[in-house]
Protein backbone atom coordinates (compact mmCIF):
# COMPACT_ATOMS: atom_id res chain seq x y z
CA UNK A 1 0.00 0.00 0.00
CA UNK A 2 1.35 3.41 -1.00
CA UNK A 3 1.89 5.97 1.78
CA UNK A 4 -0.25 8.99 0.85
CA UNK A 5 0.97 11.10 3.77
CA UNK A 6 4.29 11.96 2.09
CA UNK A 7 5.15 13.22 -1.37
CA UNK A 8 6.32 10.60 -3.86
CA UNK A 9 8.37 11.08 -7.01
CA UNK A 10 5.96 11.81 -9.87
CA UNK A 11 2.95 12.87 -7.76
CA UNK A 12 0.84 15.36 -9.71
CA UNK A 13 -0.15 18.71 -8.20
CA UNK A 14 -2.94 21.03 -9.35
CA UNK A 15 -1.72 24.20 -7.61
CA UNK A 16 1.28 25.50 -5.63
CA UNK A 17 0.44 28.21 -3.09
CA UNK A 18 3.11 30.64 -1.84
CA UNK A 19 3.30 32.45 1.53
CA UNK A 20 2.52 35.80 -0.15
CA UNK A 21 -0.80 34.37 -1.46
CA UNK A 22 0.64 33.97 -4.97
CA UNK A 23 0.13 30.68 -6.78
CA UNK A 24 0.89 28.62 -9.88
CA UNK A 25 -1.81 26.33 -11.27
CA UNK A 26 -2.18 23.79 -14.05
CA UNK A 27 -4.07 25.30 -16.99
CA UNK A 28 -3.06 28.90 -16.21
CA UNK A 29 -0.46 30.81 -18.28
CA UNK A 30 0.47 27.74 -20.29
CA UNK A 31 1.27 25.50 -17.30
CA UNK A 32 0.71 21.94 -18.53
CA UNK A 33 1.48 20.13 -15.30
CA UNK A 34 3.18 20.35 -11.92
CA UNK A 35 4.97 17.27 -10.64
CA UNK A 36 6.89 16.29 -7.52
CA UNK A 37 10.61 15.69 -7.92
CA UNK A 38 12.45 14.22 -4.95
CA UNK A 39 16.01 15.56 -4.70
CA UNK A 40 18.78 15.09 -2.20
CA UNK A 41 18.61 17.74 0.52
CA UNK A 42 21.05 18.77 3.22
CA UNK A 43 19.98 16.02 5.64
CA UNK A 44 17.40 13.99 3.72
CA UNK A 45 15.47 13.76 0.49
CA UNK A 46 13.31 16.83 -0.15
CA UNK A 47 10.31 17.44 -2.41
CA UNK A 48 10.57 20.01 -5.17
CA UNK A 49 7.71 20.98 -7.46
CA UNK A 50 8.50 21.11 -11.18
CA UNK A 51 6.36 23.37 -13.38
CA UNK A 52 6.04 22.09 -16.97
CA UNK A 53 5.30 24.14 -20.10
CA UNK A 54 5.72 22.96 -23.69
CA UNK A 55 7.01 19.61 -22.44
CA UNK A 56 9.88 21.15 -20.46
CA UNK A 57 10.50 22.13 -16.85
CA UNK A 58 10.42 25.94 -16.72
CA UNK A 59 10.79 26.33 -12.94
CA UNK A 60 11.25 24.28 -9.77
CA UNK A 61 10.08 25.25 -6.29
CA UNK A 62 11.49 23.90 -3.04
CA UNK A 63 8.77 22.38 -0.86
CA UNK A 64 10.29 23.96 2.24
CA UNK A 65 9.50 27.46 0.95
CA UNK A 66 5.90 27.17 -0.18
CA UNK A 67 2.73 27.58 1.89
CA UNK A 68 0.95 24.51 0.48
CA UNK A 69 -0.23 22.53 -2.51
CA UNK A 70 -3.50 21.28 -3.88
CA UNK A 71 -3.05 17.78 -5.24
CA UNK A 72 -4.42 16.78 -8.63
CA UNK A 73 -7.61 14.79 -8.29
CA UNK A 74 -7.80 11.55 -10.20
Amino acid sequence: MEDTTIFQQGDEVQRIVFPNDGWIAVGINGTESISVIIEDGQLAAAPWFAVWKNGKIVSKWNGAYIAGVIMKEE
